[in-house]
């Protein structure tokens, strides 16, 4: 069963950080938003994907939002 999707792309520090936001069919409460995280240092291989869910997110764009920071975090820790 195909669930709706958004993908979003941004670039922190030079890095390439892709989110994609989920939303499973049949859910009455935005809550259950998930949140895939994928971070390309240096024109590289992708680090592992980050699943987040159950943070509460009301709309696509606060869970892109969240995405792009928790991108913003692994970029930060992978690169010092």
């Amino acid at each position: 069963m195909d669930m709706p999707c958004r993908t979003f792309s941004d670039v922190y520090r030079g890095q390439v950080i892709d989110v994609l936001v989920v939303c499973p069919p049949g859910v009455l409460d935005t809550v259950d938003f998930i949140v895939q995280v994928t971070v390309t240092l240096n024109h590289q291989a992708a680090s592992p994907a980050i699943n987040v869910c159950g943070r509460g997110y009301e709309s696509y764009d606060e869970a892109h939002h969240a995405g792009i920071l928790i991108g913003q975090g692994m970029i930060d820790s992978l690169t010092h």
